[in-house]
């Protein structure tokens, strides 16, 4: 096999990877069991005007942990965002 031949069998095969990637089906997680549950504290909610997302805040321990609210599929597809800040003075208190 020369490197041509290996070269265009790499590239189908990852045509075909992708191929499969994007026909996968997108499923949501299942619901976390209640035991499983952990409650942050200093919980808090950021809200921003409109066409800007929520922050939702929360310190598990003295570690701070942001996340954005989710756009709506139809008009907004970007997903949300999480941060997370280790040591953050917020979660001192």
């Amino acid at each position: 096999m020369n490197w041509n031949t290996a070269r265009a069998m790499l590239a189908g095969g990852a045509i075909l990877i992708g191929l499969v990637a994007c026909s996968a089906t997108k499923r949501d997680a299942p619901e976390p069991e209640s035991g499983s549950i952990r409650n942050g504290t200093h919980t808090r909610v950021i809200k921003m005007p409109n066409g800007f997302r929520n922050i939702a805040a929360t310190c598990e321990g003295t570690t701070g942990i942001y996340v954005t609210s989710r756009g709506v599929a139809e008009t907004d597809p970007q997903p949300s965002s999480v941060a997370v800040l280790p040591n953050d003075p917020a979660c001192a208190r």
